[in-house]
């Protein structure tokens, strides 16, 4: 009922046995104040246990979720760039604290074996490296035979060289080399078995075979060849000799796989069509690539030949043909620099001694000759006996002044026989600095 505008609430009681009614009236905000109090209460403690159960929800979720995330994060950064960060901070124990502790263990192993994979890969190509590590008989000792093609290359008069540079200088020196050299064979995907002092032995169609790993090999030999011009380009600015290098390949069957014993192995080749290829490389003159028959006959339509030339090998009685090769087609066109033997005549032949070598080794009975023609490249000496094609030789020449020995060393190219005896066109493998002007005071008498 409303009165003056207020509710009130009316409750009637009758009295027993009588006719009286008893009637109780009270305002409706007397009766709901208490009602509504109770109602604020729980809105206000209702509100706060929500707030704080998304508190606890939020606190919760970042507890789980975080780690996660920063697992999640580090996961794909090593996945896509292969970066590595410290360990991740392990807050608990439950399974997000042992799965965060998984994922560091995993993290290392990865970090050790890509460690592994670089510092391994200085010394073995990058694919054995991937065979190792990612076969699970990778490491087991033994092989199979496969055909590959075998590429020697070797530098020409480098040990003399050693002889005239300081140390530091040679190292240098050799690790420019090796460092060009290695990243042309590995652009034709060859395998470095092993640097051999100033040699390479490479092959090709191992660990992983391919079909045309002749025709990658030749190609390969071609481009090392032609980048020796760049790299005596830096030795002459450099104030070091200029610098030539032969080359051999031979194609065959080897036996190929993890060679030596439990403690200490190598991932190599074995088989006589290695001994081919590095006597066809100690047949080769500095700038030539010299590939056998066999080699030839995996390569002729994408190769231009030079010509021929026949070898002798000890035990064999029937000689070896070399193909001198000119330029390849595949996979492009590179074309090596014709160079014939010339060099200008001395007006006053020099006598010389000439020394045949043999494996490096000098021959300690010389051949009396005169040095005909000179230059910086090439030279001609008279001797009465034949030297084979493809021989080193050491040419003394003797300063009268200083009384002293200046050594030429060259390789046979050609050989002409005349009235005068026979004449050797030689291809200088290694020019002592004094040597050209020793040769221009002589020649003027």
């Amino acid at each position: 009922e409303h009165r003056q505008g207020t509710l009130w609430y009316a409750g009637f009681h009758r009295a027993r046995e009588t006719d009286l009614v008893l009637v109780i009236m009270v305002p409706a905000a007397t009766v709901l104040k208490p009602l509504n109090r109770l109602h604020i209460e729980i809105v206000v403690v209702g509100t706060a246990l929500v707030v704080l159960l998304i508190v606890l929800l939020i606190f919760l979720l970042r507890k789980i979720t975080y780690p996660l995330l920063t697992l999640t994060r580090s996961a794909v950064r090593i996945a896509r760039h292969g970066s590595y960060q410290d360990p991740l901070h392990v807050n608990s124990r439950d399974e997000v604290g042992k799965l965060t502790r998984a994922f560091n263990t995993m993290m290392e192993g990865l970090r050790q074996r890509d460690f592994i994979r670089e510092t391994f890969g200085r010394y073995v190509t990058r694919e054995v490296v991937e065979e190792l590590l990612e076969t699970p008989d990778g490491l087991k000792l033994g092989g199979e035979s496969r055909e590959v093609t075998i590429m020697l290359s070797d530098l020409r008069g480098f040990t003399p060289l050693t002889e005239h540079l300081e140390p530091d200088q040679v190292i240098d020196l050799l690790n420019r080399y090796f460092e060009k050299m290695e990243s042309i064979i590995s652009d034709y995907r060859g395998t470095i078995n092993e640097f051999l002092g100033d040699a390479i032995l490479t092959f090709f169609g191992a660990p992983v075979q391919y079909a045309d790993h002749a025709k990658k090999a030749v190609s390969c030999a071609v481009a090392m060849q032609l980048a020796m011009q760049d790299f005596n380009t830096k030795n002459e600015s450099a104030g070091l000799p200029l610098l030539a290098m032969g080359i051999g390949i031979n194609t065959g069957s080897v036996i190929v796989g993890n060679i030596g014993s439990q403690n200490r192995a190598k991932y190599g080749v074995v088989g006589h069509t290695i001994n081919l290829a590095s006597r066809v490389e100690g047949s080769a003159l500095g700038g030539q690539v010299l590939i056998t028959e066999s080699t030839y006959a995996n390569v002729q339509p994408n190769v231009e030949i030079r010509g021929t030339r026949t070898i002798e090998l000890k035990g064999v009685e029937e000689g070896v043909t070399v193909y001198d090769v000119k330029a390849v087609t595949q996979p492009f066109l590179q074309r090596l620099p014709d160079e014939e033997p010339f060099a200008e005549s001395l007006a006053n032949p020099i006598s010389v001694d000439v020394h045949v070598m043999k494996k490096k080794e000098v021959d300690d009975k010389p051949i009396k000759g005169l040095l005909t023609a000179f230059s910086a490249t090439w030279a001609s000496v008279t001797v009465d006996d034949e030297i084979e094609i493809a021989r080193e030789v050491r040419m003394d020449i003797m300063d009268t002044i200083s009384n002293k020995t200046v050594g030429i060393y060259a390789r046979v190219a050609s050989i002409n026989r005349d009235a005068d005896g026979i004449a050797h066109w030689v291809r200088i493998s290694f020019l002592p600095s004094d040597s050209e002007h020793l040769v221009q005071v002589l020649d003027r008498g």
